[in-house]
């Protein structure tokens, strides 16, 4: 018998479970070491949110040995102050770990997707996502996965919670998933009552007010007034060479609708506030 035959491991609860798989998406990490025969999770926080890492301690303590610490890290010359804690290494999280590190690195399978529960995306959410006050939309940071991975992403969130939303890239750089008025309103409600036993998490919901609960105009419903191939090819002759909010005014649709639309058919805005033959801007007719 080997020294370690004998050793017992706690089991993951179905709580737990769902937790570890939505975490590891957002800022968990599933740790195996070269030298380690079993995956452990790493859990790190902000100083600012040390209450949530006390909720997610309090779910994974049953795993743990240590209670949380305060470590730093310096970075851009400054002392970036955090909390930390990890749990036991198990074999479930071993399998865990294969799940979601197929070959080392994390990457989104649909399998692993479809393990996911509404707990799960509500701890992923409060993880990476944010909520644009006074746009009543919401978005989910998901800049470490390529963009076949990102694609996966919204089919799942489209086809599983019929939330509607579109990858693009913030700043041209990393890429998220901003969910439209309609899916922010579908996705929020899904979560809602999970983000709520976090307080310190609530103003991702809007704060007290709700302000996604609002009735939406139809005109913003993309599936009651969809795009005429006319606008399109306006947008394709014009986006980039006049101010967006121009087009916008003419052919009255909202700044944010021309946004989404120019970016679903992968217009380059890069020259927006110039002007393509160096005269001035084109007219709106």
């Amino acid at each position: 018998m080997g020294r370690w035959s004998n050793l017992s491991y706690p089991t993951l609860s179905q709580r737990q479970r769902e937790y570890v798989l939505g975490a590891v998406l957002g800022d968990d990490s599933l740790v195996l070491r070269q030298a380690s025969l079993n995956a452990y999770l790493r859990t790190t926080q902000s100083l600012a949110h040390r209450d949530y890492l006390t909720w997610k301690y309090n779910i994974m303590k049953a795993h743990t040995l240590m209670s949380p610490r305060l470590r730093y890290s310096p970075r851009y010359e400054r002392v970036h102050w955090a909390v930390r804690f990890h749990t036991r290494a198990t074999p479930e999280l071993t399998s865990l770990y294969r799940l979601c590190y197929p070959k080392g690195k994390k990457a989104v399978s649909q399998r692993w997707l479809d393990q996911l529960t509404a707990f799960s995306v509500a701890v992923w959410y409060m993880d990476d996502g944010t909520y644009a006050p006074g746009r009543d939309f919401c978005m989910l940071y998901t800049g470490s996965f390529p963009y076949s991975q990102q694609l996966l992403i919204k089919q799942y969130l489209h086809k599983r919670w019929n939330v509607t939303g579109f990858a693009i890239q913030r700043n041209r750089q990393q890429w998220c998933l901003r969910f439209t008025r309609l899916g922010t309103q579908q996705f929020l409600n899904i979560i809602e009552r999970y983000v709520e036993l976090v307080p310190s998490m609530t103003y991702k919901l809007g704060g007290p007010e709700r302000p996604w609960r609002r009735s939406i105009n139809p005109l913003m419903n993309r599936y009651v007034n969809a795009w005429r191939k006319s606008e399109d090819r306006i947008l394709e002759k014009r986006y980039g060479h006049i101010p967006a909010k121009d087009l916008a005014q003419h052919l009255g649709r909202t700044l944010n609708a021309v946004l989404l639309r120019a970016n679903k058919l992968r217009l380059d805005g890069w020259q927006a506030d110039r002007v393509s033959d160096g005269q001035g801007f084109y007219s709106v007719n």
